[in-house]
This record gives C-alpha cells, structure tokens and sequence, in this order.
C-alpha cells in the first residue's frame, strides 16, 4: 500500500489522487448564490452543496456531502454575525444531546462569511407533509397500516435508497400517532435533562 501512495512533497501521482487531494483540502470556496440560496455543486468549506432541505428566518439548511469523509449531511448555514456567541452556544448545546430521536452534530465552524452547522442527515418527509396527506385522504379512512403506507410512499419520493429510514409499525391510528408523540416527548425530556430548552418544535 505504501508503494503506491503518491509523493506528498511532488504532490499526486495520479488522477484519482489529484481528486482526493482537492477534496482534502478543506480550502474554502467562495460560495455561489441564487435569489441568497447557495446552488448544488458550490463547495463550502469541507462541504459540497446538493439542494436545498428547508430554511428559516435567519438560516437555511441544505443537503450537502462532507467530502473529506464523503458523507451527506445537514448543513445549516447562517450568515455570520459580528457576535457569534450565539450561534456558537446553539452548536455547542447541540453536541451535548446524544438520543436516537434528536439528530447529532458532527462539526461548527466559520467559512466564507457563513456559520456553518453540519448535522446528521434525516431522508424522508415531515411529519408536515405527512399530516397534509392525511388531511387530503382524511382520517376516517386511515388505519394504521394505511398511514405507514402513506408514509413508505412519501419516502420513496423524498428520500435516497441508501439512507436508512424508520417508519412507525403497523397498527391502530390512535398506536401510530401515539408512537410519534412519545418518540418526540422523549426526545424533549432528553433535552430538558440537559437544560436546553427547545422553543421552535414545530410538524414543519
């Protein structure tokens, strides 16, 4: 393996090391916008930009892979404020929940004028798009089963196949929500233990 590794002082060797080292770098690159959205295929940092997943009043998330690990994360990125205090508490506070129902944080950093927050990515809808299908196909209709189905089929069109999804079991309507509800409730608790309060949860 050592024999064919390239010449660190006389730079790669050969095409593929030439692609790994550019994606090593980590050097960053001056993002580019559209109407303040960051287009598929900007680099950012360590980060390759591949959609956009939702924003808010100050940030936006996107889809993005971590290319020195190639790996999709959530990335949300915040224009950087003169006072990054906060937005570095929010990374911190962030790291300190580990639970199998809050999304980790894997790194904070500033680059190119933004605060960048890469996350572990969640494929699949909302429980905001979920309920909107069930509102048009309404509830008298629906066991159980039938919103696991409605779900696998809001998957199939949001999500990537090679991302692993969980999707409530099969049951009564009153057993499948209640699932949720106790998913998030815990996930609440978890954070309430840690003292972080979570004031923005919300279906979107």
């Amino acid at each position: 393996w050592f024999t064919g590794s390239p010449d660190t002082l006389d730079g790669p060797a050969a095409p593929n090391d030439l692609q790994h080292a550019a994606h090593s770098a980590g050097t960053p690159v001056r993002p580019v916008t559209q109407n303040g959205v960051l287009v598929p295929g900007t680099r950012i940092g360590d980060f390759q930009i591949e959609g956009l997943a939702g924003e808010g009043g100050l940030s936006r998330v996107y889809k993005a892979r971590q290319l020195s690990l190639d790996r999709i994360v959530a990335l949300k990125v915040t224009p950087e404020p003169e006072d990054d205090r906060t937005s570095r508490d929010e990374g911190r506070n962030m790291a300190a929940l580990v639970h199998d129902n809050i999304v980790p944080v894997f790194s904070q950093e500033s680059v190119s004028g933004f605060e960048i927050l890469a996350m572990g990515y969640v494929a699949g809808p909302t429980l905001c798009e979920l309920l909107d299908v069930i509102t048009h196909v309404g509830r008298s209709k629906l066991s159980g089963a039938r919103c696991v189905e409605l779900l696998q089929n809001l998957c199939d069109t949001a999500a990537d196949d090679d991302h692993q999804r969980t999707a409530p079991t099969p049951g009564r309507f009153v057993q499948f929500a209640g699932g949720l509800i106790r998913d998030l409730a815990r996930a609440l608790v978890h954070a309430h233990q840690k003292g972080i309060l979570h004031c923005d949860v919300k279906p979107a």
